[in-house]
């Protein structure tokens, strides 16, 4: 399988479900310039969809990110985010990020770790145009407000690039294109990548369409130990679920 344009969402396609005025439909290929806008400059997911980048980031350091994620578990514990069992994984998780291998110190710029695959076999247009398969939009009067994808990374799927357009949040909109992004998947598991504070929402959100958890560090997929131990180290806390 070619991790490069590998297409996770069943066929046949287009589809539209229709929730009111608004439409959740199949991403096509005029769409890009609009997707493109709604991710910012330095977001991650933009880069996974047009170019592979050659920038550099600073690490925090691994004074900073332990101090980090010893307020987001004291967070969890003293406001009662989630249940016990939630709290011993995302600890779990955490301390396998904190030691799967010597954390560069404080300001060491490190090559951007998420873009090293060789692109050269595929040319960015008709790699832009096969990811375009695996996004799913949310359009009103034929304008997007909000989009969700997903991407395969060396063998494994997760749900990213998923925005709402500010204008348009706590309409539930991400929610049904979550729902839809699940339901036309043929693989399982699915990864989802998030700031811990956000656990508790996604787990109930996830949960509807399948079994959902935070798993110990030592049993993701080698590439998403890689990248959830860099995201930490550039950004501050991510955590993964994985949905069954």
């Amino acid at each position: 399988m070619n991790s490069l344009i590998s297409n996770p969402i069943n066929t046949p396609l287009p589809f539209s479900v229709s929730y009111g005025i608004i439409n959740i439909q199949h991403s096509v290929y005029k769409d890009l310039p609009d997707l493109i806008s709604l991710l910012t400059k330095d977001n991650l997911d933009q880069r996974r969809l047009v170019a592979v980048s050659s920038e550099h980031y600073p690490s925090m350091g691994e004074k900073w990110i332990k101090e980090a994620w010893d307020k987001v578990l004291n967070k969890f514990q003293t406001h009662h985010l989630g249940n016990g069992e939630v709290l011993k994984q995302l600890s779990k998780q955490a301390k396998g990020i904190l030691s799967f291998k010597p954390i560069p110190a404080k300001g060491t710029h490190i090559k951007d770790p998420f873009n090293m695959r060789p692109v050269e076999v595929v040319s960015i247009h008709a790699l832009a145009r096969e990811q375009i398969k695996n996004i799913i939009v949310a359009k009103r009067e034929n304008k997007i407000i909000g989009m969700g994808r997903l991407l395969e990374v060396e063998g494994s799927v997760e749900i990213v690039s998923l925005l709402t357009k500010r204008e348009w949040r706590g309409n539930g909109i991400a929610s049904k294109i979550i729902d839809e992004l699940l339901v036309r998947s043929f693989v399982r598991p699915i990864y989802s990548f998030q700031v811990p504070e956000m656990i508790p929402f996604y787990l109930k959100r996830y949960r509807k369409r399948g079994d959902v958890k935070v798993i110990p560090f030592s049993r993701l997929p080698t590439a998403l130990q890689r990248d959830l131990f860099y995201m930490n180290i550039f950004w501050g806390p991510y955590t993964i679920l994985r949905i069954d």
